[in-house]
């Protein structure tokens, strides 16, 4: 078996010595690509779908989304089952939402968009979605707080009108940008 070795080493060095050198550099390089894409990429991927898991419980869900039954619009009694989730040993908080579909109009531009409402204290405990504004103040039930990036400029509040079906409208006025 050892001297099988040793002859296909005096085999690859002869043909290393005769062989072309620019070729020879370009397998390597290949080779060395191949490694990287089979050890490290994988690597980052697993990375880029751990830091977007992370960030959906940060600043869009929690770690538990209670949603209707099948063909179901709303949670009955959502108030008891808020109640009945707080009492789970472990469970830091709860943040009830309610989510509707409809049409954001500014400036003569409208979109149609999820409204989602939400208990700012209770969203606050659960989610850290208010540390990302950039300007302005965080929604509150007490009177608003700003924030630590606020003190730059005030923003220019601009009114938005939501309009969830034909009949309510609503103007709300915005106090802050993300």
């Amino acid at each position: 078996m050892l001297d099988g070795l040793r002859v296909s080493a005096f085999l690859a060095g002869k043909a290393l010595q005769r062989g072309n050198k620019g070729t020879l550099v370009l397998t390597v390089m290949i080779i060395a690509l191949v490694f990287v894409n089979l050890v490290f990429l994988p690597s980052i991927v697993a990375g880029v779908v751990v830091m977007f898991n992370q960030q959906s419980v940060d600043y869009n869900y929690g770690n538990l989304v209670v949603e209707p039954r099948e063909n179901e619009q709303a949670i009955v009694d959502a108030g008891v089952l808020v109640r009945r989730i707080e009492r789970i040993p472990g469970v830091l908080a709860v943040s009830p939402r309610l989510t509707a579909g409809g049409t954001v109009t500014f400036q003569g531009t409208s979109l149609a968009r999820s409204l989602i409402g939400i208990d700012p204290t209770e969203e606050r405990r659960v989610t850290r979605t208010s540390t990302r504004m950039i300007e302005g103040v965080y929604l509150s039930d007490a009177p608003a707080t700003r924030t630590r990036a606020s003190t730059r400029r005030t923003p220019s509040a601009a009114s938005v009108s939501a309009t969830q079906s034909r009949s309510r409208t609503r103007t709300v006025r915005s106090a802050g940008t993300w």
